[in-house]
């Protein structure tokens, strides 16, 4: 069991706060985003999701990312990861299954410029 307050090779800005920029476009400030709940919301909810091999988009989400994309209109996903705080995975475990889902957010053309992750 990973202590969730380390951050070893991760990108967190605090303990219990990842913050990941994806990929090198800048937006201009001010520029509207699109924030979308990962479990759930863009991939099936599985619980505690610890395991990539259980990571399913849902239905119609790549394209509603990829509209985004065209439009040139940032898109963040935000998740609250309470199986850190509670010792059920770690960071490192976060990190494969969040890499899965854009992995396969990807193979849709669909591409996610930041992803921030809560542990609490």
């Amino acid at each position: 069991m990973a202590d969730p307050t380390t951050s070893g090779p991760y990108p967190l800005a605090e303990p219990g706060l990842w913050v990941e920029r994806v990929g090198l476009k800048v937006f201009p400030t001010g520029t509207p985003a699109l924030f979308l709940d990962r479990d759930g919301t863009i991939n099936v909810d599985t619980g505690y999701p610890d395991d990539p091999t259980d990571m399913v988009l849902r239905e119609d989400v790549a394209a509603v990312i990829a509209t985004a994309n065209r439009a040139d209109i940032p898109v963040v996903i935000v998740t609250n990861q309470s199986g850190i705080a509670r010792g059920y995975y770690g960071w490192g475990d976060f990190a494969v299954v969040n890499g899965r889902v854009l992995d396969l957010l990807r193979a849709d053309n669909a591409f996610v410029d930041m992803v921030v992750a809560c542990a609490y």
